[in-house]
């Protein structure tokens, strides 16, 4: 970028390396599980298995929602929606074969 970021960017580029550091953090812990073909359900695509992982995502944003932040679990809403957003990426980024592929 030419010129220097106002108020909004930064916040949203240091949301970004949030995003990244959390996502780069967890790969290193976990290997590229998210790419594989998962154990429990031989033949689903890693693409879908990220699919299903956003679901179950949405319906924990919702529930947390419905809770407000009575405190019943222990995920904040905001773990949350960042783990939604790295499902996100991660399914963007994914091979379409899955890391095999790679």
């Amino acid at each position: 970028m030419d010129k220097p970021l106002d108020h909004p960017q930064r916040m949203i580029a240091n949301e970004l390396m949030r995003l990244g550091d959390l996502l780069i953090r967890k790969n290193s812990d976990y290997g590229c599980s998210a790419w594989q073909e998962p154990m429990m359900a031989p033949g689903v695509n890693p693409r879908t298995a990220i699919l299903v992982r956003m679901s179950d995502k949405v319906a924990r944003v919702h529930s947390l929602m419905q809770q407000n932040g009575s405190g019943l679990v222990d995920e904040s809403l905001e773990d949350s929606i960042r783990d939604l957003q790295g499902y996100c990426l991660l399914w963007l980024a994914c091979p379409i074969d899955g890391v095999e592929s790679l």
